[in-house]
């Protein structure tokens, strides 16, 4: 027999957005979530539960207030739902559509529902206010295995590399490359979704751009010292790496492309910050990069 699968507060907080003190308020205040209680007492979530409260968040970013709508129907709320989903101008709705073909586990309006927003918004606007945010929520997913949250992320990548190559085809057509960029991947077992990220908004930059996808071991950066000579070199350190470790990589930042402006991003960089010299900077988020280009 199938058994029913439910989720804790913290999986709700995680993947909806609404903190847990938040979420309790709306329970006691409204009743408009009624969770059941495990064996320990805490409190048990449904799918249904999720999906309206994911609705109903989207609803409140929109304007509206909770204490009116928990005097809705949810027929009402589904209602009011899709029409703000009819509003061109809202950015909401596109993270929030994403978040809802995942739960639904429907592969194909995923990718349908990402290739229309692609077309629509800029690709400074598709990564900061869409995909970043969403890779974010994939990030702390509890509701969903490690093998779900790794399967999405890459069918994002493999989906953003389908749009670099048509922006590349039309970028090659008009033949301005007047700046370029190094992107090259410092961590092992971690998908370089953000490096993808930062390659697709170089590439809509006009920037001649160099994507090692590959684990790059400091000596391979040695090997390019003199042979490309980029205005920018972006990497993330996102795997456990020791200090010293760490700090190779700086040093041969610092030596191989000496005119460039290195830049360090990721978990495990925010922890050396402090270490690393001046001629290098560390940012913290996408939308800190965005303004480099």
């Amino acid at each position: 027999m199938h058994q029913t699968k439910y989720y804790t507060i913290k999986e709700l907080e995680n993947f909806t957005g609404i903190n847990a003190h938040t979420l309790r308020a709306w329970e006691k205040r409204y009743s408009i979530i009624k969770p059941m209680r495990s064996d320990n007492n805490f409190r048990l979530y449904t799918l249904n539960d999720l999906k309206l409260l994911i609705k109903l968040n989207f609803l409140t970013e929109c304007g509206y207030k909770i204490s009116k709508l928990c005097q809705l129907s949810q027929q009402n709320i589904e209602n009011l739902f899709k029409n703000e989903f009819t509003n061109e101008e809202n950015m909401n709705k596109d993270l929030t559509s994403l978040l809802l073909s995942i739960i639904e586990k429907d592969d194909d309006e995923f990718e349908e529902k990402l290739l229309s927003q692609a077309q629509k918004l800029l690709p400074t606007e598709l990564i900061t206010n869409v995909l970043e945010p969403l890779r974010i929520r994939l990030q702390k997913l509890w509701l969903i295995s490690k093998n779900e949250e790794q399967y999405y992320q890459n069918f994002i990548l493999n989906k953003l590399f389908i749009l670099t190559i048509r922006i590349a085809e039309m970028e090659k057509k008009s033949g301005r490359k007047t700046k370029s960029i190094l992107i090259f991947n410092s961590d092992k077992n971690q998908i370089p979704l953000r490096l993808a990220f930062v390659y697709y908004i170089a590439l809509s930059k006009n920037y001649k751009s160099y994507f090692l996808i590959k684990t790059t071991p400091v000596e391979h950066l040695y090997e390019l010292k003199g042979k490309i000579e980029p205005d920018i070199v972006f990497t993330e350190f996102n795997d456990k790496i020791t200090e010293k470790k760490f700090l190779k990589y700086i040093e041969a930042l610092e030596e191989c492309f000496p005119t460039a402006k290195n830049i360090v991003s990721g978990f495990k960089a925010k922890n050396y910050w402090k270490l690393i010299p001046n001629k290098v900077y560390y940012i913290f988020s996408i939308d800190v990069f965005k303004k480099v280009l």
